[in-house]
């Protein structure tokens, strides 16, 4: 079943990890920004795993957001980005693994302009 958000301004924030797939590989959102749209975690989450993504939440400590995030990640499209810069993430001491990947990010910035910097925006789905 494929889903579609209604937009809106508060469903439009949760696009960030509703068009998580091929092309966007990997999204997150503040936990308060979820609550903000009134639509439950657990929906949320459903909705996603539905859609065969991965998805987890962590902590304010465990991640460099205020309140902490969600997670979702297509696990296999996020993997070849990781597979074609192995160079890349071992330069910068990055775990090559999807997971691994995603908790380093959560934890650590890039400076812009970086070779790093353009492999994070483009796991994000981003050009640049």
């Amino acid at each position: 079943m494929e889903f579609s958000p209604q937009k809106g301004i508060e469903t439009s924030l949760l696009d960030d990890l509703y068009l998580v797939g091929k092309n966007k590989p990997l999204g997150y959102l503040a936990l308060e920004v979820i609550l903000r749209t009134g639509t439950s975690l657990e929906k949320i989450k459903s909705d996603l795993e539905g859609k065969g993504l991965k998805v987890f939440a962590l902590t304010e400590d465990d991640c460099e957001v205020g309140s902490g995030a969600l997670y979702a990640y297509d696990d296999k499209a996020l993997q070849n980005i990781l597979n074609n810069n192995v160079d890349i993430l071992a330069q910068n001491a990055v775990p090559r693994t999807a997971l691994g990947f995603i908790l380093w990010m959560a934890k650590f910035d890039a400076t812009p302009g970086t070779k790093l910097f353009s492999l994070i925006a483009e796991a994000l789905g981003k050009k640049g």
